[in-house]
């Protein structure tokens, strides 16, 4: 995942997290930031103006560390599993969670209390997203199902039902229209916010859809599978290019602000980052001695 400042790079494995400048060509971790004494890290989220990072972890916590000081400044508990995902509101005031425990929590940081528990899913909590601005929250799990809730009320809108295996992904396009779901039933669907309806169907082949993100800039989003990246114009839907480097499973991906750079991480122990415009790969940031998760 990049920084909003464009600066940091920050990839998790184990134990802890490896923050990373995303401009240099050797990619040489420049803080490590551990999650606990004891616990893996599952997913991490940076507030949006990039001073915070969140760490979702497998004691059912999520951590929260200030970047500038290297300190932990709050820890939210009130999930009884895993968290698997996290999501930061556009403002940075609230930021949402889902876990293994089949729910989704909606959180203020400024009290750390708990806004909404959002119970809906039959199966564990894989995924979550904010809209762009904030109106909606979206989860996937591995009941097949994704639901798209009112951010504010904590009142179910949609549930999304069309993929035959675990949804492991749910990502908001930059204008907020639209929702893509990634499963493993090697589909990506796409969704109509408003409505509900499934609008088209991507098929990766015979490789499980772990990961979605779309640029900044709208024009592009990426899929990431076992080994492969690909990156789809967001209009036509049509394939531009796979991106080459990693051989293994693709767990996040991430564009830069500047919609210029493609970040993901793998079961290989690696990050890439690769130029959009063109599928070069960049930079390659190893040193890992497990797999990268997000």
């Amino acid at each position: 995942m990049i920084s909003s400042s464009l600066q940091r790079l920050c990839v998790c494995v184990m134990l802890g997290v490896f923050l990373s400048s995303s401009k240099t060509a050797v990619g040489k971790p420049v803080v490590v930031v551990p999650a606990s004494s004891t616990t893996t890290v599952r997913a991490v989220a940076f507030s949006p103006d990039g001073k915070y990072l969140a760490l979702g972890s497998l004691d059912n916590t999520t951590r929260l560390w200030d970047l500038q000081t290297g300190k932990q400044v709050r820890i939210l508990k009130g999930h009884s599993s895993s968290v698997a995902g996290l999501s930061y509101r556009f403002d940075g005031r609230r930021l949402a969670t889902a876990a293994w425990d089949d729910t989704a929590i909606i959180w203020d940081l400024e009290t750390g209390k708990q806004i909404h528990t959002l119970r809906g899913h039959s199966d564990d909590a894989t995924s979550i997203a904010f809209s762009p601005n904030g109106r909606y929250l979206a989860t996937g799990a591995e009941d097949k199902t994704a639901i798209i809730w009112n951010a504010e009320s904590g009142k179910r809108i949609h549930i999304l039902k069309g993929h035959s295996d675990i949804v492991n992904t749910v990502a908001f396009s930059t204008d907020g229209k639209v929702l893509v779901t990634g499963s493993d039933d090697n589909k990506a669907m796409i969704w109509d916010v408003e409505s509900g309806k499934q609008i088209d169907l991507l098929k990766s082949g015979a490789s499980d859809i772990n990961t979605v993100a779309f640029s900044p800039d709208g024009k592009y989003f990426a899929t990431g599978s076992s080994g492969t990246v690909t990156i789809w114009q967001t209009g036509t839907r049509n394939r531009i290019r796979d991106l080459e480097g990693l051989s293994n499973f693709v767990t996040s991906l991430s564009f830069s602000p500047d919609s210029k750079r493609l970040s993901a991480c793998s079961w290989n122990k690696k990050a890439l980052i690769w130029d959009v415009a063109t599928g070069k790969q960049l930079h390659m940031l190893e040193g890992h001695t497990d797999k990268i998760r997000t």
